[in-house]
């Protein structure tokens, strides 16, 4: 969904309830922002573990049985 700002001339001729709607939805967006952004820096730390255990251990020999098997479960719990 994409993101609308208004123009400087679009908020001037807004009224108080149509700025402070805007206001609100745009405080939504940006915690949605923060949140996403927060979830990726946190997937680059996931990444960066899973490079080292996979450089300790070595490739999974059944990794495609195992993803199929999460895909299913996460598929049931949704």
């Amino acid at each position: 969904m994409p993101i609308v700002i208004p123009t400087a001339g679009e908020l001037e001729r807004m009224d108080k309830r149509e700025r402070d709607a805007w206001r609100k939805r745009m405080g939504i967006v940006r915690r949605q922002v923060e949140e996403s952004t927060r979830l990726l820096s946190y997937g680059s730390m996931v990444q960066s573990q899973a490079e080292v255990w996979f450089r300790l251990l070595g490739p999974d020999p059944d990794a495609l049985q195992h993803q199929a098997e999460l895909l299913a479960a996460l598929h049931e719990s949704a």
